[in-house]
């Protein structure tokens, strides 16, 4: 599957709003070097941020840069399911894979009961499953941006994911 940037991508059949839609931009980041990840995201409505969360990834757990970046997604979809269910919502990753995943692999696994044709199972079937069933019921458009590119609320969302993950209490900077 070729994911172009600007394209947007959706599950949505339902009806879409007339309201200008919540821009979410999200990212997750992961330092091998102290096993520690972190996940943001940032509501904006025009140029305006509505809110902005991000935290640590709980160590104990493995976690890898797609975990990171799964995490991101989800928080800012179980945010707009909380706080603004009926919102449009153009979602902002940059990580093709989660696009990928959702659009274009995800009905194969669903078909194989997430499970690999050598029996393993999907690595994080646990987030990959909310994510389709919040992206099913709720308006989201996803698009894909190329990282670290000038785009000012990607970059302050990569930020905040670092910085979180870095404060990890197993973080050894």
């Amino acid at each position: 599957m070729i994911i172009k940037q600007h394209c947007p991508y959706t599950l949505y059949q339902g009806d879409w709003s007339n309201t200008p839609p919540f821009k979410i931009y999200c990212d997750g980041a992961f330092f091998a070097h102290c096993a520690t990840a972190g996940w943001a995201f940032i509501v904006t409505q025009g140029e305006q941020i509505l809110t902005q969360q991000s935290d640590f990834i709980d160590p104990h757990f493995a976690i890898d840069s797609l975990k990171a970046e799964l995490y991101g997604a989800l928080k800012a979809l179980e945010w707009q399911q909380t706080h603004a269910p009926t919102q449009t919502i153009e979602l902002y990753v940059d990580a093709q894979i989660l696009i990928e995943g959702l659009f274009h692999k995800y009905p194969k696994w669903q078909s194989m009961q997430f499970k690999k044709p050598t029996g393993e199972r999907i690595k994080h079937a646990n987030l990959w499953q909310p994510l389709y069933e919040y992206s099913l019921r709720q308006p989201v458009k996803w698009f894909w941006v190329k990282g670290h590119n000038q785009q000012i609320f990607n970059q302050l969302a990569d930020q905040l994911a670092r910085k979180d993950a870095l404060n990890s209490p197993r973080s050894y900077r």
